[in-house]
């Protein structure tokens, strides 16, 4: 991760939480998954996105794109502790064109039909988003 050394994170934990935000997670990768400040792929804010980690699946007519998704609350913070309260953590699963489609023009009622979403608590989305997904990868769904 890449910081500029000129951010005063104290100052901003208390003033500016999303700023706080962006500057702790700016490039974080976790597992694949990356975390940008910017762009129309994934966010940082009270509701962090990671970019796509885009995924190959064998025989399918499409790739997949996968998102990790969180909202987060910065507690206290001094040098060498942070309190972040992490809820809503899940993943999203959705064909890449779907993605695409998200990035040029946002989120929609067409692609979140093909979005399927699993937390700690759930299983992968309702059928009728599972049957959509396996509809746009192609002969998967046969």
């Amino acid at each position: 991760m890449s910081k500029p050394r000129n951010i005063d994170l104290v100052y901003l934990s208390r003033r500016s939480p999303r700023r706080f935000l962006k500057a702790i997670f700016d490039g974080l990768i976790y597992d694949g998954f990356r975390f940008p400040t910017w762009g129309s792929d994934g966010c940082i804010g009270n509701f962090c996105i990671s970019k796509a980690l885009v995924v190959t699946i064998p025989d399918a007519d499409d790739r997949l794109a996968l998102h990790l998704n969180f909202g987060c609350t910065p507690g206290r913070y001094t040098p060498g502790s942070l309190n972040l309260r992490i809820t809503h953590f899940h993943l999203t699963a959705r064909a890449r064109r779907s993605q695409l489609l998200i990035n040029d023009a946002g989120p929609s009622r067409i692609t979140a039909s093909a979005s399927i979403h699993i937390n700690r608590n759930g299983t992968w989305g309702r059928r009728d988003n599972c049957r959509a997904l396996a509809g746009t990868l192609g002969h998967l769904a046969k």
